[in-house]
């Protein structure tokens, strides 16, 4: 076997920490991309690890035409691609809050509208 300061970093880390004791992993999850009108396909395998120490390891694999590529996408990182989606699906961006506030307004006229109707068929006017 070769020594191991020459394997790549991603072989390196996952056989270092696969089934080792206080570290919790997922199944690894296949993906494929297909793009339809380019006709490009690419595959993904994805595999999130969590340790103690370090946190959490992402580790990516992808297939397409020209060959493979993989990725150890560390903790910090992971995290900033987390706390970036969050901010994109959060509901209280300035956007959404926005839109309630138009609903609310619709509601609140609705409401008032049909009050005044109810007065004016009450009064017979």
């Amino acid at each position: 076997m070769p020594d191991n300061q020459a394997q790549p970093t991603f072989d390196r880390v996952l056989g270092c920490i696969d089934g080792m004791p206080d570290v919790q992993s997922t199944k690894p999850s296949t993906v494929m991309s297909v793009l339809p009108f380019v006709g490009a396909v690419v595959t993904y395998v994805v595999q999130t690890y969590r340790t103690k120490d370090q946190g959490f390891m992402v580790f990516l694999q992808t297939v397409d035409a020209e060959g493979r590529a993989r990725f150890l996408i560390p903790d910090k990182v992971a995290q900033a691609i987390y706390r970036q989606r969050q901010s994109l699906t959060d509901r209280s961006t300035p956007a959404s809050r926005a839109r309630q506030q138009r609903k609310r307004e619709r509601e609140r006229r609705r409401v008032a509208k049909e009050a005044r109707r109810q007065r004016l068929a009450e009064t017979g006017g």
